[in-house]
């Protein structure tokens, strides 16, 4: 029972925090880059949220992850305020870069030199 709910708040707030950056991206990251919500992992109490993103077409990965979590207050708040009435408490967030897509782009270069 706890597992679903966990998969549906970590659901919802995957979605909410995409909504937010299409809105508001531009003013939290910037332009110049597009940045992906990839993964969210919810802690069983709910007090805790993490968030992993893909972030494309920018200079330095590490410095717009650090502009996102310059702004993780302000990011709360607007989860909050599109949460209010689906979550009694909107947790904490912490933001993560997911080099999994990376990766996995290394993984096809190195196919396509081989074959």
């Amino acid at each position: 029972m706890d597992n679903i709910r966990l998969k549906k708040v970590g659901t919802l707030l995957k979605e909410t925090l995409s909504k937010i950056f299409s809105k508001e991206g531009s003013t939290i990251y910037g332009n110049k880059c597009l940045v992906t919500v990839t993964n969210v992992v919810v802690t069983p109490d709910l007090s805790t949220a993490r968030f992993y993103f893909s972030i494309f077409n920018a200079n330095n990965n590490e410095e717009t992850l650090l502009l996102i979590k310059q702004h993780s207050y302000r990011i709360r708040g607007l989860i909050g305020n599109e949460t209010r009435h689906q979550l009694r408490k909107i947790p904490e967030i912490e933001f993560f870069l997911d080099d999994c897509f990376n990766a996995n782009l290394i993984m096809n270069q190195l196919k396509r030199r081989v074959a």
